[in-house]
Parts: structure tokens; C-alpha cells; sequence
């Protein structure tokens, strides 16, 4: 779920709106991306919560291909796509995640798209599927995306550690992600994406609106200004300089004076 707050800048875009890809340059999330990168050193943050809103939109895409196919009803999606109803529903019990050999399932009590094909219609052959099946995602591939999650940020020493997370949410996380029959819904994650998006909007937000709005100049920018200010002053000393040793006399006339 995200959290959406009053803009307390007046008219400039939100972080949830600069997040949902809703605004334009240069307040927008490529900017975003790279103050978060190359100013600020948090790209980690940013990046949990962008991959974690893909995470979001394949289990909302497999529930509604659940809801197409007759598992879901109007009324399971009536409170949204992570509704405890829902999680119930799709509930991990109907799709085992181990290696070990399971037992015959009941095609009566799982979901059809999640069986093998041999325990269902005998041969189903790929090129019968449309391509709109052949789009939605599996239950292994939710499964695969939290996992990812976990290797990526969460586990210690990680290439993208989420060093701003508490301990105690990651360790809960971990605990969840690490069990034989793993979660895979966002729902796991609610926690962990509000308090990112809380830490963005007080530790990064107002840093990126001063550099893009108020300063509105690139770090090459601030560096090429600063070269070509001190490259004057040395040039002007050099020149004063040159004028004492060789003798010019300081209050000579000056070209720009003339005589009436």
C-alpha cells in the first residue's frame, strides 16, 4: 500500500506522483534516480521500491487471470488485489514449493493454470494456449520475484544491501522468505515499502527538489562554473601581477580615459 501525503511545496509534484512515473522533467524519476545514485549514494532504496512495484504488478496480473478463470470471484476482489480474502483464496498451501515429490494433487482443489497438465487433461500442448495465458504470470514466477527481493536486498553482505531498513523488519522478512513454503504475496512486504517511502520523503525528497527545482543545475554544471570562476581570478591576478614587476606606474592613464 502506499502512502500518499500532502505536498508541502505548494504546486510541485509529490513523491508518490514522481514514483508513479506521473510527471515530467525535471522533476521526474529519472532525475530522481540519479541525484538518489550519484548524490546522495541511497540508489538501493529506490531501487527495493521500484522493483517491489513490479513485484505489485505481477501478482495483480495472476489474480486477475485467477479471476478470469473462475477462482476468484467479484466479491473476493471487492476489499482489492491483497485483500486477506484474496491471500486466502491463493493461499500458498495449493503450490508447493520444495523439490520433493509431491503427492497427486485434486484438480478439484487447485487452481487449473497452476497443475501440470499431465494431472489435468493428460497432453495439453503449448501451442493450444493463448497468448494472453502465455502472458499471465505463474505462481513460480511470483515465488522467483520474492526471492530475488531477498537475495538482492535483504540477506547480509547483499550487492544491494538495504543498510536503512531496521534489523528487525529485515530479519522478519527473511524469516518469512527463508521458510520451505515461502510467502510470495506483496502483502509481505507492506511494511518494509511504508517505511522506505517515509524515509525518501524526509531524507531525499527535499535534498532532490533543491537541486532540480531551486538549483536546477547538474553536479558538471556546478563543477564547470567553479573551474571557469577560478581560471578568471587566476588569469586577473597574473595580469596585476605583471603590471607591478614590469613598472607600470599604478594611477598611469588608463585607455578608456580621455583627454576633452
Amino acid at each position: 500500500m502506499s502512502i500518499k501525503q500532502q505536498d508541502p511545496h505548494g504546486d510541485l509534484p509529490t513523491l508518490d506522483q514522481v514514483l508513479s512515473r506521473k510527471t515530467l522533467p525535471p522533476v521526474c524519476l529519472y532525475n530522481f534516480y540519479i541525484i538518489m545514485r550519484d548524490r546522495l549514494k541511497m540508489e538501493e532504496v529506490l531501487d527495493f521500491y521500484l522493483d517491489l512495484q513490479h513485484h505489485e504488478l505481477l501478482w495483480k496480473r495472476y489474480v486477475k487471470a485467477m479471476h478470469r478463470r473462475g477462482h476468484l470471484s467479484e466479491s473476493d476482489l471487492s476489499d482489492g488485489f491483497q485483500s486477506p480474502r484474496v491471500m486466502s483464496r491463493l493461499s500458498n498451501q495449493y503450490f508447493p514449493h520444495t523439490a520433493t515429490t509431491p503427492r497427486s494433487p485434486s484438480p478439484i482443489n487447485m487452481p487449473i493454470s497452476l497443475t501440470r497438465p499431465s494431472l489435468v487433461t493428460g497432453t495439453l500442448e503449448e501451442s493450444n494456449l493463448t497468448e494472453t495465458e502465455k502472458s499471465v504470470p505463474s505462481r513460480k514466477d511470483l515465488m522467483d520475484s520474492s526471492q530475488r527481493l531477498l537475495l538482492r536486498y535483504l540477506v547480509p553482505s547483499a550487492t544491494k544491501e538495504l543498510t536503512q531498513l531496521p534489523d528487525q523488519l529485515k530479519q522478519s522478512l527473511r524469516k518469512e522468505l527463508e521458510k520451505p513454503d515461502p510467502r510470495d504475496d506483496p502483502l509481505l512486504f507492506s511494511d518494509a515499502k511504508d517505511y522506505l517511502f517515509e524515509y525518501m520523503q524526509t531524507q531525499a525528497y527535499p535534498k532532490f527538489l533543491r537541486l532540480k527545482v531551486w538549483g536546477n543545475i547538474t553536479l558538471y554544471q556546478q563543477l564547470g562554473r567553479l573551474v571557469i570562476g577560478l581560471l578568471s581570478l587566476l588569469a586577473a591576478l597574473t595580469t596585476s601581477l605583471s603590471l607591478i614587476f614590469l613598472g607600470y606606474p599604478p594611477w598611469g592613464i588608463r585607455f578608456w580615459v580621455r583627454n576633452f
